[in-house]
């Protein structure tokens, strides 16, 4: 892969997606233990601020530096994919078991 292709920051992006998938995966694993409706409205409410969340990210993170805009947003969108499949993934494997 060229250099110039790779996102230089990719770490911070990969820490911001490890931290927040985590706080809000234990938050819906509790959530889960207070009952089904409880969990869909956790679970909406938080991947709604969520998305909300990482577009401020993303909006602040490009509007000051506009060359740097699509390497970061590809990088962003990737994890982004990649930790919501995650996430559903050991959702629906945690609960399916009970």
């Amino acid at each position: 892969m060229q250099p110039e292709m790779v996102f230089q920051k990719a770490w911070f992006i990969l820490a911001l997606f490890f931290t927040v998938t985590a706080l809000l995966h234990w938050g819906a694993i509790r959530s889960g233990e207070k009952g089904g409706q409880h969990f869909i409205r956790y679970f909406l409410a938080t991947t709604t601020l969520k998305l909300f969340f990482f577009l401020i990210i993303i909006v602040a993170y490009v509007m000051p530096k506009p060359a740097d805009a699509e390497h970061f947003a590809v990088c962003f969108l990737a994890l982004y994919i990649f930790y919501t499949v995650f996430e559903t993934f050991h959702l629906l494997k945690h609960f399916k078991n009970k």
